[in-house]
C-alpha cells in the first residue's frame, strides 16, 4: 500500500479495512501544510474515502463534506487526535465532486475530491502464441472503469501461474515468446496498457509480428450427439459485431482434420463415446479460436443446479446465524446475464455470477436478518445485524467483517469470489491483528465427572495470510463457555473442565479485549468459534433435598442450600501432621464431588421451575473445604495445578482450618497463577517470638496468625484481586459488630484492616490485599458528636474501629455534613482494599498527582465503580448525590455477582420516578439488599446530597452483606 492522495491496494477487491491500516501506520502523505498544527488528506479508492491528518495531541476534529454541484452536506463526522496529533475518518460516498472541511484549534483547511463511478465486474483474458495457445481464455475480477488492460493481464497470467517477463513497464515475454500486440473486443492498436477496462470486456495478445490481426470464433451445430451422428463446426472472422466465413482454414476433431469450405463450415462424424473439444489452426492473419466444447454419448440427465453452502456469521454481540442454504442461482439471473437478489432491508444487488455475497444474502432472507449495509459497488459487507466496521476504531481502527471460504481467508471482494456447491462460508468480526477462532473438544460423550479437554486455536488475518489458510497459533486466556459458566484457557490453549450434571452443552470460545467496548460489547481479539456438542449421559447425586415448598425470600433460600452443597469436609487421609505442622493437600476429586453437587442442586431447581431462569444464573457457587481439627500450630494447604483449574468453574474455594481461613477466586493471583500449584500458609505466632512493643500492642485474649501465600515455590507481595481471609478469635465477650483484625508491624505498630466476626467459625473475617502478621480485638471509636444521629452512632463508631472511616478530627465526626465524591472514593477503595495497577492512566485533569484522595479516584475508575462528570474531569470537591452512593454501590455487588434489582423494589419510595434512568438498575438492588431503606416520609431523595453519617449506615450494611 502506498501513499500520494491515491491508495492502491495490491487486489482491487482486497478488504477495504486495509486502507483505515494504512491511514493508522502514516503512510499517506500530506498534500501540505496548510496551517499550523492542522495538516490534512484525502484518498479515494472506489467509492470508498479515507482522509487523515495532524494536529495538536488530543484535539477534537471536526469534518464536513459538501456535494459542489448542489451544496448537499453529503457526510459530517467528529473525531479526536491521539497522543501525536494524528487523526483519521473513513467512509463511503457516492459519484461525484465534493469538499472536505477539516476544522481543528479554530484553524480550517479545505480539499477536494472526486468519486469516480466503478462497480465490480469481469473480463476475459487469453494469449495465443506464434505456434500454439500459451493461455487459455481466462476470467478475471475487476473494478470496472478504474482496472487497467496491463493490470487485468498480469493478474491472468499471475492466477494461472503462466511464466512472463517484464521490460520497461511493457510485457516483453509469455512462456519464452517475445513481443506482444493487444486486441481489446478485437481491436488492436487504440488499446494501451493503460487502457481502463469496462465489464465484459475481452482480452486477447498475440504476436506483434501478426499484422492486422482478426479475431475467428468457433460454433458448433450441436453441443452433444450420440455415437454415428454428424454435426457442422462453422468458423468466422469477427470483426467488431459482424462476422464472415473463414475459409480455407483447418478444423481438428478427435485426431482429424478438414479444411472449411467456402461458407467457413466442415462437418465431421461422432465415432466414439467421450468428451471433446473442437479446435481450428489459422492461417494467415487469422486469430486462433477458442476452442469449442462437444459431448458424444447419451443424453444426461439434467444436473441438480442447487448450490448448498454451509454459512456461520460471528458478530461481536452474537452468532447471527449459522446453518446450510441451499438454492438454484439460475433463479436469480435476469435477461441481462447478471445475478439480481433483493435483501431483507429491501436493496436490490447485482452480480456478473453466483458469488459468495450471493449466497451470504440468501441466508440474511433466510434468517431475517435485517440491518445490513453492502457497499463498493455490491462488493463488500459494510454492515451485518447492525454490527459495522470502525465500531471499535479507537482501538482497532481496521476493524471490520472478514470472510474465510473453504478456510481460506478470501483475498478478493465477497461480490466477485465465486461459490460452488459444497463451500463453507465464515463471516467474522475482527481486524488485520485479531484470529479467526477455532475449537476442538475431547470427548463429546461422557458420563458425569468426567473431564473434557479443550484446546482452542487461532488462524491470523495479517495482509500476508489472505487467499492462504493463515498462521495458526494456541490461544491463552480465550475464554470458553460451557451452559453459561466461564473457564480460562491456559498458555497452550487449553482447559480441562469437568462435565458434573447430565445433559447436552454447548462448547465454544472467544477471546475479549476488555479495553476495547463499543455499549456493552467488548472487541473479539479472536472470534467466537463453532458451539461444540458434548452429551452429558447418566446419573449423579446430590446429598441436598430441594424441600416441597419454601419459607422466606425464594432466591436467599435456594443458596443458603446451594451453600450447603457445597460444603465438603476433607478426609483425614488427605492431611499429614508432622512436628507440629499439617500439610493438607485436597484432591481433584475432592473439588469435583462438591461441584457436582452443586451441578445437581442447580438442575433441580431448573426442573422444578423454582427460579426464573434469568435469576438461576447469579446463584453463587462457592465450595467450603473443612479441615478436620489436629491440633497443630502450622498448616500448609496445597492447590496442585489440576485442582487449581477447577477454580474457574466456581465463583470461589475456601479452605477452613482451625488455624485460618483462606478464600480464593480463579482471579486471586491472575495470571501468574496458571500452571503453578497454589500454597497458603497460617501459623501461630508464639508470644515468646514477639518483641516487647509488640507484646504491648496485642491484647492477651488475642493471638497472631501469621499468613502467607506461594505460587510455585515463589512468596506472594501482593494480589491481583483482595481475598477474604479468616483468623481465630475465641473470646468475642458478645462485641459482635465491634471487633476487627489488625496487622502487626515489625516496628510493633498495629494497623487496622476491617473485619467482622464470624460467630459460625469463631473467626474475623478480613480482605486484604497481601499478607502478613494479624490479631483480633474490640475496637471502638468514640465521637462527641454523635447525639443527633443516634440511629448511626454504631455504624460510624464500628467503621472508624476498623479503619474504614474516619472523623474530622480525633474527637468529631461532623455527622450532618455531606461528603465529596472524593471522600466516597477514598472510602470505597479503603473498605474494598482496591489499589489502581501502576499502567493505569488517570483520565480526569481535575485530580492531580500527589493529592490525597488521587490513589483512591484512579482505583475505582480502574475498578469500574465512578465515571467522571465528563470525559477530563471527576469533580473530586462535589458533594455525592444519594443515587450517585447508589450506582456505585450497586456496581460493587454487581462485581460480586449480585443478581440485577428489578424496577418493582422500587415501588416502597413515592418519589421512585425522580430517580435518574441510569441510576434505577442500582437504586433497586441497593433497596432489595437493604442497604438504602429510604427517608421516615417515604422517599429515596435521589438529588438530595448524602450525609456523613448516612454514608456510614450505607457502607455499613454493605460490609456486613459482602463479608457474608
Amino acid at each position: 500500500m502506498a501513499g500520494n492522495n491515491i491508495i492502491k491496494i495490491k487486489s482491487y477487491y482486497f478488504l477495504t479495512i486495509f486502507l483505515m491500516l494504512a491511514l493508522a501506520l502514516g503512510t499517506l502523505t500530506p498534500a501540505a501544510l496548510a496551517a499550523d498544527y492542522l495538516t490534512a488528506t484525502v484518498a479515494v479508492d472506489g467509492n470508498r474515502v479515507s482522509a487523515a491528518g495532524t494536529t495538536t495531541p488530543d484535539t477534537d476534529v471536526t469534518l464536513l463534506v459538501i456535494r459542489t454541484t448542489d451544496e448537499n452536506k453529503s457526510y459530517t463526522d467528529q473525531t479526536r487526535s491521539d497522543e501525536t496529533g494524528a487523526f483519521s475518518f473513513c467512509f463511503q460516498m457516492e459519484e461525484g465532486t465534493y469538499q472536505a472541511t477539516f476544522t481543528s484549534n479554530g484553524l480550517t483547511v479545505q480539499r477536494e475530491f472526486t468519486v469516480k463511478n466503478t462497480s465490480a465486474g469481469t473480463v476475459t483474458v487469453r494469449v495465443e502464441g506464434a505456434e500454439e495457445n500459451l493461455l487459455p481464455e481466462t476470467k478475471v475480477d475487476i473494478l470496472a472503469g478504474q482496472t487497467t488492460l496491463l493490470e487485468a493481464v498480469t493478474k491472468a497470467l499471475d492466477e494461472s501461474g503462466t511464466p512472463y517477463e517484464m521490460q520497461n513497464g511493457m510485457i516483453y515475454s509469455i512462456r519464452g515468446e517475445e513481443g506482444w500486440q493487444w486486441l481489446l473486443n478485437g481491436k488492436g492498436g487504440m488499446a494501451l496498457p493503460s487502457t481502463l477496462l469496462q465489464d465484459g470486456d475481452e482480452i486477447v495478445l498475440v504476436d506483434d509480428m501478426l499484422w492486422d490481426p482478426i479475431l475467428t470464433r468457433l460454433t458448433l451445430s450441436d453441443e452433444q450427439v450420440s455415437v454415428g451422428d454428424t454435426f457442422t463446426v462453422t468458423l468466422e472472422k469477427v470483426v467488431e459485431k459482424s462476422a464472415s466465413p473463414a475459409s480455407g482454414q483447418e478444423i481438428y476433431f478427435n485426431n482429424e482434420s478438414k479444411i472449411t469450405d467456402a461458407q467457413g463450415k466442415v462437418e465431421f462424424t461422432a465415432t466414439a463415446e467421450g468428451n471433446y473439444y473442437v479446435t481450428a489452426q489459422t492461417k494467415g492473419n487469422l486469430v486462433r479460436p477458442v476452442p469449442a466444447s462437444i459431448r458424444v454419448g447419451k443424453t444426461s440427465i439434467i444436473p441438480d443446479r442447487n448450490i448448498r453452502v454451509k454459512i456461520r456469521i460471528e458478530g461481536y454481540k452474537k452468532t447471527i446465524f449459522n446453518d446450510t442454504v441451499t438454492f438454484d442461482p439460475e433463479s436469480y439471473k435476469s435477461s441481462d446475464g447478471k445475478y439480481r437478489i433483493t435483501d431483507p432491508d429491501g436493496e436490490e444487488h447485482k452480480f456478473s455470477r453466483p458469488t459468495v455475497l450471493l449466497a451470504t444474502i440468501v441466508a440474511w432472507n433466510e434468517g431475517h436478518i435485517k440491518d445490513n449495509s453492502i457497499g463498493y459497488n455490491d462488493n463488500y459487507v459494510a454492515r451485518m445485524a447492525g454490527e459495522e466496521e470502525f465500531d471499535f476504531k479507537d482501538e482497532h481502527p481496521t476493524c471490520g467483517w472478514l470472510v474465510r471460504v473453504n478456510d481460506v481467508l478470501i483475498n478478493q471482494g465477497a461480490g466477485v469470489w465465486p461459490i460452488e456447491d459444497g463451500d463453507t462460508v465464515e463471516w467474522y468480526y475482527g481486524d488485520l491483528d485479531s484470529y479467526f477462532g477455532e475449537i476442538e473438544v475431547s470427548p463429546t460423550s461422557l458420563d458425569p465427572g468426567g473431564t473434557i479437554k479443550v484446546k482452542v486455536t487461532g488462524r491470523s488475518n495479517k495482509e500476508k495470510d489472505f487467499g492462504r489458510y493463515g498462521e495458526r497459533r494456541p490461544m491463552a486466556d480465550a475464554t470458553v463457555y460451557v451452559d453459561g459458566r466461564e473457564y480460562t484457557t491456559d498458555e497452550n490453549g487449553e482447559a480441562q473442565i469437568t462435565m458434573n450434571t447430565p445433559g447436552t452443552y454447548e462448547v465454544y470460545a472467544i477471546k475479549l479485549d476488555k479495553n476495547s467496548k463499543n455499549g456493552n460489547y467488548y472487541f473479539p481479539l479472536m472470534s467466537r468459534t463453532e458451539k461444540i456438542e458434548v452429551k452429558v449421559t447418566g446419573t449423579a447425586s446430590s446429598s441436598i433435598v430441594l424441600p416441597e415448598e419454601i419459607e422466606g425470600e425464594t432466591f436467599a433460600e435456594l443458596q443458603k442450600l446451594l451453600n450447603k452443597a457445597g460444603i465438603m469436609e476433607l478426609p483425614k487421609e488427605r492431611i499429614k501432621v508432622e512436628a507440629g505442622k499439617a500439610v493438607v493437600h485436597p484432591q481433584v476429586s475432592d473439588i469435583e464431588k462438591a461441584i457436582a453437587q452443586i451441578d445437581q442442586l442447580v438442575q433441580e431447581i431448573k426442573e422444578k421451575n423454582l427460579l426464573e431462569e434469568e435469576d438461576v444464573q447469579w446463584l453463587k457457587t462457592k465450595i467450603r473445604l473443612v479441615v478436620p481439627q489436629c491440633n497443630c500450630e502450622e498448616m500448609e494447604t496445597i492447590i496442585d495445578t489440576e485442582a487449581a483449574k477447577l477454580l474457574a468453574q466456581i465463583d470461589s474455594l475456601e479452605v477452613m482450618s482451625e488455624i485460618a481461613s483462606f478464600e480464593v477466586t480463579a482471579q486471586t493471583f491472575g495470571k501468574e497463577a496458571k500452571g503453578q500449584e497454589i500454597i497458603l500458609f497460617a501459623r501461630r505466632v508464639d508470644s515468646t517470638e514477639l518483641s516487647e512493643k509488640e507484646r504491648a500492642a496485642v491484647p492477651q485474649n488475642s493471638s497472631v496468625t501469621e499468613l502467607e501465600a506461594r505460587l510455585g515455590g515463589n512468596t506472594v507481595s501482593n494480589f491481583n484481586e483482595p481475598m477474604l481471609v479468616g483468623i481465630p478469635y475465641a473470646d468475642n465477650s458478645e462485641a459482635g459488630d465491634q471487633i476487627a483484625a489488625f496487622m502487626l508491624n515489625q516496628d510493633g505498630t498495629v494497623e487496622p484492616v476491617g473485619g467482622l466476626y464470624d460467630e459460625d467459625s469463631e473467626m474475623v473475617k478480613f480482605i486484604t490485599n497481601h499478607f502478613s502478621r494479624y490479631f483480633a480485638k474490640q475496637s471502638v471509636k468514640q465521637f462527641a458528636d454523635l447525639s443527633q444521629v443516634s440511629w448511626a452512632k454504631d455504624a460510624v463508631q464500628n467503621l472508624a474501629g476498623k479503619g474504614i472511616i474516619r472523623g474530622k478530627s480525633d474527637s468529631l465526626f461532623d455527622p450532618t455534613a455531606s461528603i465529596t465524591r472524593a471522600e466516597f472514593c477514598a472510602l470505597m477503595t479503603r473498605m474494598l482494599k482496591y489499589e489502581a495497577s501502576s499502567d493505569t492512566v488517570m483520565p480526569f485533569k481535575d485530580v492531580a498527582k500527589g493529592i490525597w484522595y488521587y490513589d483512591a479516584v484512579l482505583a475505582a475508575y480502574e475498578k469500574g465503580l465512578v465515571s467522571g462528570k465528563s470525559a477530563e474531569a471527576f469533580d473530586p470537591s462535589g458533594a455525592i448525590t444519594r443515587q450517585e452512593m447508589a450506582k456505585i454501590i450497586g456496581k460493587v455487588l454487581e462485581s460480586r455477582r449480585y443478581r440485577p434489582g428489578e424496577e418493582k423494589q422500587l415501588d416502597a419510595f413515592k418519589d421512585k420516578d425522580s430517580i435518574a434512568s441510569w441510576a434505577k438498575d442500582a437504586a433497586a438492588v441497593v433497596a432489595r439488599e437493604g442497604i438504602i431503606t429510604g427517608t421516615p416520609e417515604g422517599n429515596f431523595e435521589p438529588n438530595r446530597h448524602a450525609s456523613r453519617a448516612e454514608t456510614a449506615v450505607m457502607l455499613f450494611r454493605l460490609y456486613k452483606l459482602i463479608m457474608k
